[in-house]
């Protein structure tokens, strides 16, 4: 493909008490060839931080070759909702949703990106959903949790592969295909909402992807985060409550064995774990059941999601 017939991405970041790795993402940007023709907007979202952003926002100023538009909220909406009302403001057809503490590798990654969603093989399986490859920053290791795949080993040296779920913080989204899923969900303020949108689009007939095209580097600064007690309780409810919805019965319970389980021995917390088990009773009242057809259950299992837990 040509330069000329690559398509518009929009970037969208979600910051939060994270100026100093926000500044270093943007220094990044500013090595990336042909950006002018290829970045339609960079949306950025503050999402009421607590933190001083005006060095940020000096380099914005400073820099208007990066089409930066700056938002800084007076609420802290949360990651799925903060990240939702970033896309619905791009106008790009194509979404590049990063953390903050994400760095850009090389001069060309934009350029590959461009062209992802032209390959055949994607356009071939309605892929609505491309997660890029992500490594430490400070040890140079590929982050195996933000791999798409939990059979690491046998999908470590692919250079792409249809999957179940994928990593929110570096993937680049079809904007039409989110305008007709409807984003992330709105009752999930953090964690596991790439699940349930994951599990609309494979609903819908869509197919996720992970292409090597490119790496990025994330810091994964836990500033202003969860405590992993808290990040740990709050996954397992939230992935219940995704599994409730969408899979059928018998993974709801696997899934609460395995997890509960887990952060049982991780935090050696009976009060948390009974706490957690009683909010996702509480939830599941609330929560209608819509489980995948057939077609959605054979789709993860032909790309051998893990669906036990």
């Amino acid at each position: 493909m040509s330069l000329q017939d690559t398509p518009s991405i929009s970037i969208c970041v979600l910051t939060y008490n994270r100026e100093k790795e926000l500044l270093e993402l943007l220094e990044s940007a500013l090595k990336l060839d042909h950006y002018d023709r290829i970045v339609t907007e960079f949306i950025l979202w503050n999402n009421n931080s607590s933190d001083n952003y005006d060095k940020a926002k000096a380099f914005i100023d400073r820099h208007p070759e990066l089409k930066i538009r700056y938002i800084a909220s007076d609420v802290n909406w949360g990651v799925a909702v903060g990240r939702n009302k970033i896309m619905k403001m791009a106008t790009g057809p194509y979404l590049l949703l990063i953390d903050d503490d994400i760095e850009f590798n090389a001069p060309g990654d934009l350029v590959k990106l461009a062209e992802l969603f032209h390959k055949e093989r994607y356009i071939r399986n309605k892929t609505v959903i491309i997660n890029v490859d992500v490594y430490y920053h400070s040890t140079r290791e590929r982050q195996v949790t933000a791999f798409p795949h939990k059979q690491y080993d046998k999908y470590k040296d692919r250079d792409w592969f249809l999957t179940g779920h994928f990593a929110a913080g570096a993937a680049l989204y079809r904007k039409d295909a989110m305008e007709e899923l409807g984003y992330f969900p709105d009752d999930i303020m953090y964690g596991m909402e790439e699940y349930d949108l994951s599990f609309r689009a494979i609903r819908a007939g869509y197919t996720i992807a992970y292409d090597n095209c490119i790496l990025l580097w994330h810091k994964e600064i836990p500033k202003g985060r969860m405590t992993s007690k808290e990040k740990d309780a709050t996954l397992w409810h939230n992935k219940a409550m995704v599994f409730w919805t969408y899979m059928p019965m018998v993974y709801f319970w696997t899934l609460n064995c395995c997890w509960g389980l887990r952060y049982l021995l991780r935090t050696r917390d009976v009060k948390g774990f009974f706490r957690t088990c009683r909010r996702i009773a509480a939830s599941v009242k609330t929560r209608k059941r819509d489980p995948l057809p057939a077609a959605g259950m054979r789709y993860l299992k032909q790309v051998e999601a893990r669906l036990w837990y």
